[in-house]
């Protein structure tokens, strides 16, 4: 099942998110030449504000925060994991976990991006996304990276 969504605040108070470098990998030991990102979770104030604007209930902090960021690679595996219920709102519930704290307003989440998708004439991973229990896709990531102006990455158990 699909792993919470993580991202980062706007990019208007951020340094750019992907840097290149090369050496040992800190996740996988490996020398190599990579991408790295600085992930660094939106804060609270932020979280309210964006609720507050669409009409979402902000219940509490989703993710810990970090002063300066938590340099990653693609190889990184994430420090915190939330099980999301692998109903096919998976995506929606991680999204609105991130956003509100709970996942309580999955649904309404849905709505909102799939409306948003309409209104921008985006293409939807399927005819029926605006149904309860079908699969968000990444055209439904992409959609949110642009409504919130995030970076969105997506973690997967094997």
């Amino acid at each position: 099942s699909q792993q919470p969504a993580s991202s980062q605040q706007p990019a208007s108070s951020q340094q750019p998110a992907a840097a290149s470098t090369s050496g040992e990998c800190q996740d996988c030991g490996h020398l190599h030449s990579s991408t790295s990102y600085i992930f660094r979770p939106p804060t609270t104030k932020w979280q309210k504000e964006v609720c507050a604007k669409y009409g979402l209930t902000f219940y509490q902090k989703a993710t810990p925060r970090s002063k300066k960021g938590t340099t990653f690679y693609p190889c990184t595996r994430p420090t915190h994991i939330r099980r999301i219920a692998p109903d096919g709102n998976c995506f929606f519930r991680a999204v609105a976990f991130w956003l509100t704290g709970s996942e309580a307003q999955h649904e309404r989440m849905r709505h909102f991006i799939v409306s948003e998708m309409q209104r921008y004439r985006l293409p939807t991973t399927g005819p029926n996304m605006d149904q309860t229990g079908v699969w968000g896709g990444t055209d439904e990531m992409q959609a949110v990276a642009n409504i919130f102006s995030v970076d969105v990455f997506v973690y997967t158990l094997l």
